[in-house]
């Protein structure tokens, strides 16, 4: 009996604190929500008289009791908490929940002072975060409204912000180089050989003789018979003479005008050989380079007209390795679109192209050098301004004389003594960059390289070379071939020439099934 009693005594107690303990929960569900701001406060009012308060976290929020029934909360930093109430028999009197957040209408307010033009952009608080939703104008008043987020948050900032507007820049790039070269070439050279026994050449390097065959010694000896003995061109088996013995005359050098004069000193025949070498040279290159590329704003586009060329890397253990090195034409930007149709480019175009005279030789391999012209600059332009971001002017001037001494200087006369050689080189480069803002276009309204390009010619245009529509012939069409119908020809459109189906009530032409029946 007493085992009995305790057990509902037992329960009548478990009952009594859980009844407290349901209503607390759904207080707590139904609790109505403080909203604070860092270093701000509110006074709440209260139905009936506090005797003693709480708060979950001091470190979030702070109270005072003013009197019995007002309460004054301050936020303290950002974050979550709740604050219970009780009257003076210890009855729960109010529960409420505080968050407390960073001071975003003060952000609010500098977002439209700095940007008054962005007026799509929305700032929240999110617990101990800032969050940037909407939509700006430009990249430069993302980054800015950004910066003012992280200086005003207490934790992270939230970018949930898009770009409107155009973001895709279209770059034109016109690299134009032009190439002057002059260069003057005077050179004289005078050979003479005679069947006796000497020859002279003046010095120039146009020409060369071979002296061992068309200089013989003449130190030998005679026997008892009148004959010649101990010559070092066996003249006692192979009588000869030093003309049939003279080797051919060797051009050393490209020449523009030679002159041969036979005549006899001191009654022996000689042959006067006279070279000139005169040159003038005029060259012009001109190199145009227009690439056109499109990329989306903030992001990097790359372009090359060109190729790559292998390069054999020496390796440890003899190994070889294979680099590639490109030439052409190359462009890489980078785009920022900025407020009011500004946009700013980061960009570096090359033109490169190979150079065989100054190729160097590694092994059984010859790589080329590359001659290069390039040029890395950040600027900022309008919608369709141009700049020019790289110039180059130089000029190289070379001169160069051989001359006999004394005799070179003599007037008129002492060209015929010396060689000179003069050359000049001018280069000038030219590099103009020009950004536009672009839109995707109607595929209708673009035209291809390949559209009304080619134009067939007929038999009289290409045997004859006879152009119809300068000589107002206008196009002849070919004959048709037998057994194709009218209006088709066999050099015409891909496919079979098939014939046209006959009109109503008209015969039907014959067809080669019909063969046979």
């Amino acid at each position: 009996m007493n085992r009995a009693a305790l057990l509902l005594a037992l329960a009548l107690a478990l009952l009594a604190c859980a009844a407290p303990a349901d209503l607390d929960a759904a207080q707590t569900a139904n609790a109505p929500r403080l909203e604070l701001t860092v270093g701000k406060s509110v006074v709440v009012k209260t139905q009936a008289d506090i005797a003693r308060v709480s708060v979950g976290d001091p470190n979030v929020a702070d109270f005072v009791l003013l009197t019995p029934r007002q309460l004054y909360v301050a936020g303290k930093a950002s974050g979550v908490t709740n604050i219970t109430l009780w009257d003076a028999a210890d009855q729960v009197r109010g529960l409420y929940d505080v968050e407390v957040a960073p001071d975003v209408a003060r952000l609010r307010r500098l977002v439209g002072d700095v940007m008054p033009d962005e007026s799509g952009v929305v700032v929240r608080a999110a617990g101990n975060s800032i969050a940037v939703s909407g939509t700006v104008r430009s990249e430069a008043n993302l980054k800015r409204l950004l910066a003012l987020a992280e200086a005003h948050s207490p934790g992270k900032v939230l970018n949930l912000l898009q770009m409107g507007g155009v973001q895709q820049v279209m770059l034109e790039v016109r690299v134009a180089e032009m190439s002057r070269a002059l260069a003057k070439d005077l050179g004289f050279n005078l050979n003479a050989i005679s069947q006796g026994d000497f020859l002279y050449t003046f010095l120039g390097g146009l020409t060369s003789v071979p002296l061992l065959s068309n200089i013989v010694k003449t130190y030998t000896t005679t026997n008892t018979n009148n004959q010649t003995v101990a010559d070092p061109y066996n003249r006692v088996n192979n009588p000869t003479r030093f003309d049939e013995q003279k080797g051919p005359l060797n051009i050393t050098s490209n020449v523009q005008g030679m002159f041969n004069y036979n005549t006899k000193v001191n009654g022996v025949p000689t042959t006067i050989t006279g070279f000139i070498n005169i040159l003038k040279d005029n060259g012009l290159v001109r190199i145009l380079a227009e690439p056109t590329l499109v990329c989306l704003n903030g992001q990097t586009a790359e372009f090359l007209a060109g190729g790559e060329i292998p390069v054999p890397i020496p390796q440890a253990l003899g190994t070889i390795s294979i680099e590639w090195k490109k030439y052409g034409v190359e462009l890489r930007f980078t785009p920022h679109v900025l407020a009011g149709d500004k946009i700013s480019l980061q960009v570096a175009p090359s033109v490169s192209e190979l150079d065989p005279a100054n190729a160097v030789q590694v092994g059984s391999f010859v790589i080329p050098a590359l001659k290069k012209r390039s040029a890395a600059t950040v600027i900022e332009l309008g919608d369709g301004q141009s700049f020019a971001i790289a110039g180059l002017l130089s000029q190289d001037t070379r001169s160069t004389a051989s001359k006999f001494p004394g005799v070179g200087d003599v007037p008129v006369l002492g060209s015929l003594f010396k060689s000179s050689k003069f050359q000049k080189n001018e280069t000038e480069l030219l590099i103009i960059i020009t950004p536009r803002l672009a839109k995707p276009a109607d595929p209708k309204a673009i035209k291809l390289p390949t559209d009304g390009g080619l134009k067939e010619p007929d038999d009289l245009e290409f045997y004859l070379g006879i152009d119809r529509s300068k000589l107002g012939l206008g196009a002849q069409p070919a004959a048709p071939a037998a057994g194709i119908p009218a209006g088709r020809t066999l050099d015409g459109e891909f496919g079979h020439a098939l014939p046209n189906p006959p009109a109503s009530g008209a015969p039907r032409p014959p067809q080669p099934s019909d063969a046979g029946k």
